[in-house]
């Protein structure tokens, strides 16, 4: 007999997703109330995404989804990611996008400990919090839903859903910045498009690499580049870890057919 999903499995998924929604509204609502800056807005960024990751934890056991981690994979994820980062350098500083020197010295006139306080929120947090809950989670959930539909182009079909809810999660911090001045109508449509675009690239990255902890840290990587924070660029790490991988698939599949 074939296993049939509980009430309660089936459900899960829409769950997680209303409590990923709100909890970034919260969030908001939060600093405004208690007026949140500093070190306490810093924790409390820590804690959202603590709670995301508890969240996609909970969602991945009780779906039994495995995301496989090993030494050859956490070093794939560091050496891809390095290698995407000097090629955005490479290039944002060889084009004249930037000038090194300023950058550097920007980030050295900043204080060493917030320097890696930022890495530590966004490259350990934000990053790998977001793709072990969008990517790991309700990605790989949505995959196996329209597998098991036969649903043509599953895998695309899920890609799209998962990267729609990735673009409109960050709603909430756009209407913030709607209220603020920051941004228009406009501009917070373009950054929705764009988001939807990246939520994909990340997907692809996924599929293709199997490796959630090498998405994650590009991610974080993007943003928080260290140099170029400005110049709007930092997508040129995850079209280049996306080339990467599929380069050393290619190299792979090469050694095989060699081999046989």
């Amino acid at each position: 007999m074939d296993y049939l999903p509980s009430n309660k499995e089936k459900n899960l998924p829409v769950v997680i997703g209303i409590i990923a929604f709100l909890l970034p509204i919260l969030f908001f609502a939060a600093i405004k109330i208690f007026s949140l800056s500093g070190l306490p807005l810093y924790f409390a960024q820590l804690g959202l995404y603590a709670l995301f990751y508890l969240l996609a934890f909970w969602g991945i056991k009780q779906s039994q989804i495995s995301l496989s981690l090993n030494r050859q994979k956490v070093l794939a994820a560091l050496t891809i990611t390095l290698a995407s980062w000097l090629i955005y350098a490479l290039i944002i500083t060889g084009t004249g996008i930037i000038r090194l020197g300023d950058e550097v010295a920007a980030l050295r006139s900043v204080e060493a400990w917030k320097v890696w306080a930022q890495i530590v929120s966004t490259w350990l947090f934000v990053g790998i919090g977001e793709e072990v809950l969008f990517r790991g989670y309700f990605l790989k959930k949505l995959m196996a839903f329209y597998e098991s539909k036969n649903a043509i182009n599953a895998t695309l079909l899920a890609v799209v859903v998962s990267s729609g809810f990735f673009s409109v999660w960050h709603l909430p911090v756009r209407i913030v910045s709607l209220f603020n001045g920051e941004m228009g109508i406009g501009l917070i449509l373009i950054s929705l498009v764009m988001l939807f675009l990246l939520g994909a690239g990340f997907a692809w990255l996924f599929i293709r690499s199997g490796n959630i902890l090498l998405v994650g840290i590009v991610h974080g990587v993007m943003d928080y580049p260290l140099i170029g924070k400005d110049s709007q660029l930092s997508f040129i790490i995850l079209i280049a870890a996306i080339g990467l991988v599929e380069i050393f698939r290619l190299l792979r599949l090469k050694r095989q057919i060699q081999t046989t």
